[in-house]
This record gives structure tokens, C-alpha cells and sequence, in this order.
């Protein structure tokens, strides 16, 4: 799975809410329920199955600039992130987490709660994969 997001000072993800870091926005990305909790089918923190596959808008400016992705239209702070191997399917990511495909798109998924949780756990859940995730150094 790949995803442009921010680098931290210790050279992993950035983690919270907000757009291109390891984590989602609300109701933006998923909508809790009326008891606050979260769960899978309805949404989630988008990847993808290939750079090639994200949106110009999330990839940095300088891989257009280099040849790698034509039209690459991104801040140039965002990074290439990887996790995991082989192909791009329905599957456990963790204990906590699943990966979605979306219905009309293969190519595109979103990692979401494998159990209904607390808002705050789905998010430190995505956090805690946070030293799995490679910088592709794109």
C-alpha cells in the first residue's frame, strides 16, 4: 500500500488528523456513530496500490520535475510512504485494522477499523503502524 504523507523530524510519518499525514480527518475520511465509534465499510485512510495510482495532487511537484510522474502537482514536504508487500487486496492489515478495496476502483483502498472502536483507537491504531511504513524516497 502506498501513501504521500508527511515526513516527522525522526523520519517516520507525521501522525494526527489532518490531510496527508498518517491519519484521518472526520467526518471528512470516516464518520463516527451516534456513540462516537467507527467502523469498517464506511470509509477510512486512503492508499493505493502504485504511486502511479495516486492523485497528481498528493504527489510532490519534484517528481514531476525529475520524470517520474508527469503532472506531479503536490507540496514538495510530502513524501512516498510503503507498507506491506504483494498484491492489493481485502486483507487484515493488523489485529485492528483491515484494508477496503473501494468497490469502483481497485487501484484505491482505505485501511479501516477491523472491529468497531472508539474514534481515538482507530486513530492510535493507524498511529501504531507508524514504524512499518517505508519512505520509497520518492
Amino acid at each position: 500500500m502506498y501513501r504521500s504523507m508527511k515526513i516527522a523530524s525522526d523520519h517516520r510519518p507525521m501522525t494526527g488528523s489532518g490531510s496527508c499525514i498518517l491519519g484521518v480527518r472526520t467526518p471528512l475520511d470516516i464518520a463516527p456513530d451516534d456513540k462516537a465509534n467507527v467502523s469498517g465499510g464506511r470509509g477510512g485512510m486512503s492508499v493505493d496500490a502504485s504511486v502511479e495510482h495516486i492523485d497528481i495532487q498528493f504527489l510532490p511537484r519534484r517528481l514531476h520535475k525529475s520524470g517520474h510522474v508527469a503532472g506531479a502537482i503536490g507540496n514538495n514536504s510530502l513524501h512516498i510512504w510503503l507498507i506491506g508487500e504483494g498484491p492489493f487486496f481485502d486483507t487484515a492489515v493488523t489485529e485492528a485494522l483491515n484494508l477496503r478495496l473501494k468497490p469502483d476502483d481497485s487501484e484505491h483502498g482505505f485501511v479501516e477499523p477491523a472491529i468497531p472502536m472508539s474514534l481515538d483507537n482507530y486513530q492510535s491504531s493507524l498511529a501504531a503502524t507508524r514504524d512499518d511504513w517505508r519512505d520509497t524516497g520518492l
